[in-house]
């Protein structure tokens, strides 16, 4: 590489602080002429991957190109489009809003019911006044099982999320600090909103006992547990065909590798 020629220069647009840009590296054993930008990379190094969300960091990349992610987080093998179609596709809809989306609302209603019924409540029994009214113990303890749970699940969602394709076991539980550290926080901020007093006026919650978080935990368990299943029958759609699906869903022109 002592005798190689380089070139090396930066791309993009307002100058503010925080702006995604992009440079460009060529170099070859050959005087280089060309000024344009590259196209068609062999390599890709993506320094932050949150750029990933928005952009198609890998548009041109060849079919046996190296990309280099920086990021704390195990990243999924890139799929190379070969033309970029938003951030948004069929699965992410499909998994959002008809799978996980309608389990976690099935089961947070079910909070909801199970709650009351427990408490003696039945149907056609009106607990508060008028709709714009929150003091029956009972209604309380409905709602705060409906805010708890919707956290509770979305811990369940985080592990699941972390890819598509492979188990949340492949990644391990404590790999990833910052997911912990977010946890650790949400469930402290939760406690304080539903066993301080000064909160509970505000959110207007109660007090959970340990049943009640016993029920949250199994709902968790069970929102896990189906994704888990989705992902692994997944696995024994033949390669080809899911290669298939892959494709007609967002114009992936790179297969799935075998031995996922």
């Amino acid at each position: 590489m002592k005798s190689a020629s380089s070139m090396s220069f930066p791309n993009f647009g307002a100058a503010r602080m925080g702006a995604p840009m992009n440079a460009f590296v060529r170099v070859d054993s050959k005087p280089i002429r060309l000024r344009s930008q590259v196209y068609e990379p062999d390599y890709v190094i993506v320094v932050d991957p949150t750029l990933m969300r928005g952009f198609n960091c890998f548009s041109g990349l060849k079919e046996n190109g190296v990309a280099i992610i920086n990021g704390k987080e195990d990243t999924e093998a890139p799929k190379m489009k070969a033309k970029q179609k938003g951030v948004i596709d069929k699965m992410v809809l499909f998994r959002g809003y008809v799978f996980i989306g309608l389990l976690n609302a099935v089961l947070i209603i079910t909070e909801y019911y199970l709650a009351l019924f427990q408490g003696g409540w039945k149907s056609g029994m009106q607990l508060e006044p008028n709709d714009m009214t929150f003091a029956d113990p009972l209604h309380l303890k409905a709602m705060t099982m409906v805010y708890v749970g919707i956290v509770v699940l979305q811990i369940a969602n985080v592990f699941s999320c972390r890819s598509e394709r492979y188990s949340a076991f492949k990644f391990g539980f404590l790999s990833n600090k910052l997911i912990l550290l977010g946890i650790i926080f949400e469930l402290i901020l939760v406690c304080f909103i539903i066993y301080t007093p000064f909160f509970q006026k505000i959110f207007q919650t109660t007090g959970l006992g340990l049943k009640e978080w016993g029920i949250l935990f199994v709902f968790m368990v069970v929102i896990f547990s189906l994704e888990e299943l989705r992902k692994k029958i997944w696995k024994t759609i033949p390669l080809a065909h899911r290669s298939q699906i892959a494709q007609n869903r967002d114009g992936q022109v790179q297969p799935e590798v075998a031995g996922e």
